[in-house]
C-alpha cells in the first residue's frame, strides 16, 4: 500500500514537470488524504503483545 502512495506522489511530481499543475494538485491532494487515512489506521490499530 505504501508503495502506491509513493507512486501517487511520483505521478504528481511528473505532472508538475509537464505543466499540468491542476492535475498535479489533485493527485497530490489524493495522495495526502490517503496518507493521512493510512496513518490513522496504523495509529489506532491495537497491538497484540503477549507478555
Amino acid at each position: 500500500m505504501i508503495s502506491l502512495l509513493f507512486l501517487l506522489f511520483l505521478v504528481a511530481m511528473v505532472l508538475t514537470m509537464v505543466d499540468k499543475h491542476k492535475s498535479s494538485f489533485t493527485v497530490f491532494g489524493i495522495g495526502m488524504l490517503l496518507s493521512l487515512l493510512w496513518f490513522r489506521y496504523h495509529a489506532t490499530d491495537t497491538i497484540n503483545i503477549l507478555l
